[in-house]
């Protein structure tokens, strides 16, 4: 989580729970924020950021062992590995902001500038490639059963890897000119009067870095409403199928058609179902903080923006997290893969969501 713009000391020192004075900002209190950072951030977000780190890694071996001749499996690889990188840079917060790190103040400078510029922007852009990708699944599912005898020419394995690699270099572009707007380095700390670690700002860094963030606003904002809109036709077009289906095919036909589509649709509402459940706090504070005037880093209620965004990062960690038990539930031979390889060396390579 970046402090963008907030007075650097106060906040970070506000996650030392020993500070003996308090300081009432707006609806919330430092030391109650403190408290608040340091079970949101530290204890909580360790807990669910270094299982969904594990349980990333074996989605990527899985998905690699089951090869790539369909295109969902791209997909869904291509999700794990930016999932892997929200964890990686949430497991960083829990790390800097360790009561060992901000008890000690001159590091102060030093958590601001890794917090916003090494951890922030990485993990915004993170989340908006797995958004970006969630939406696109969403979307190849809605095709497969939307347009069955031509999905196979639109959605082909080139293009699903051309697609992934697009969305992964679009959102680095987005993030660069946060990059270029700030940089780490030493610098002269007035209050302490000695050159310290922090982060170095240059002249209209505040207009460069609004390209990067209104981007990534806006993509958050967009993919939430696809995901919503390709799950809605999802399941519309599903029980359109399958009510044309009862009057058109035999008996025997609809029952293997119907175990088929089945899996296919309920492993990806699953999949869109808890991105959009996890997702929708984020995109509230998102859309908050556009209109709200306090409730933003630099408004009297920067303690209620950074603890809400806590839990919301929190939240959003666990889309990440509890993906791999959709696959062992919705797939067979995604668990037929993950025992082969953890429980044996047989190897066996097939799409992740036939069954």
């Amino acid at each position: 989580m970046a402090c963008l713009g907030v007075d650097r000391s106060t906040v970070t020192n506000s996650l030392d729970p020993t500070r003996k004075e308090i300081v009432q900002v707006g609806l919330m209190d430092d030391v109650t924020f403190g408290y608040f950072a340091l079970a949101s951030l530290v204890i909580i977000g360790g807990v669910i950021n270094i299982a969904g780190l594990i349980f990333n890694s074996i989605n990527i071996i899985v998905f690699i062992k089951l090869g790539f001749t369909d295109t969902i499996n791209i997909s869904l690889l291509s999700l794990a590995i930016a999932d892997i990188g929200i964890h990686i840079t949430m497991i960083g917060y829990v790390v800097i902001y360790s009561p060992e790190m901000t008890q000690d103040k001159t590091n102060i400078e030093l958590i601001y500038a890794v917090s916003y510029l090494i951890l922030g922007w990485p993990h915004v852009m993170f989340s908006r490639i797995s958004g970006c990708l969630t939406a696109f699944i969403s979307l190849e599912r809605f095709l497969c059963i939307a347009v069955p005898l031509k999905v196979k020419t639109l959605i082909t394995k080139k293009r699903t890897a051309i697609i992934s690699c697009s969305i992964y270099g679009f959102m680095i572009c987005s993030v660069i000119p946060a990059f270029v707007a700030n940089k780490i380095g030493p610098k002269f700390d007035t209050e302490s009067n000695v050159t310290v670690i922090g982060l170095i700002t240059i002249d209209n860094s505040d207009a460069i870095e609004n390209i990067s963030l209104a981007i990534t606003n806006f993509v958050e904002l967009a993919v939430f409403a696809l995901v919503v809109i390709f799950t809605v036709g999802l399941i519309q077009k599903f029980v359109d199928i399958s009510k044309w289906r009862k009057h058109a095919a035999s008996a025997s036909k609809i029952r293997t058609l119907s175990t088929r589509d089945n899996v296919l649709v309920k492993m990806v509402l699953f999949i869109s179902g808890v991105f959009i459940i996890c997702s929708f706090p984020g995109v509230v504070g998102t859309i908050a903080l556009l209109f709200a005037k306090d409730y933003n880093v630099k408004g009297k209620e920067v303690y209620v923006f950074l603890a809400s965004f806590s839990v919301f990062l929190n939240i959003a960690s666990l889309n990440s997290t509890v993906s791999i038990f959709i696959y062992l539930r919705m797939s067979s031979r995604f668990k037929q893969v993950f025992r082969a390889f953890f429980v044996s060396s047989v190897p066996v390579c097939a799409p992740v969501y036939k069954d």
